[in-house]
């Protein structure tokens, strides 16, 4: 009856039964949770430090990327300076 009342396979419906029997007849196994992230005050410590590990390294990065940026700007500004004190102007 699954089968017919979702428009799904009967496979899909036999998995659906595996999982729910495994996880010992709870409803709450067969939601949906992709993409939705755990409550914080669910989280365990390693749960913790990895969110502060990913926080650390885009900051890191972050830090990386603003250095070589000041020194490309640095760099052309330098460029820009040299290039116009060898083009002095002549007289005609």
């Amino acid at each position: 009856w699954a089968v017919g009342k979702y428009h799904v396979s009967y496979q899909q419906v036999y998995g659906w039964y595996q999982k729910y029997r495994k996880s010992g007849n709870d409803p709450q196994s067969l939601r949906d949770r992709r993409g939705k992230a755990k409550p914080k005050e669910a989280w365990t410590e390693v749960d913790r430090l990895k969110a502060e590990n990913r926080l650390l390294k885009a900051q890191l990065l972050r830090k990386e990327m603003e250095d070589a940026y000041s020194k490309k700007v640095m760099e052309i500004r330098n460029r820009e300076a040299n290039d116009s004190s060898n083009n002095k102007l002549s007289k005609n």
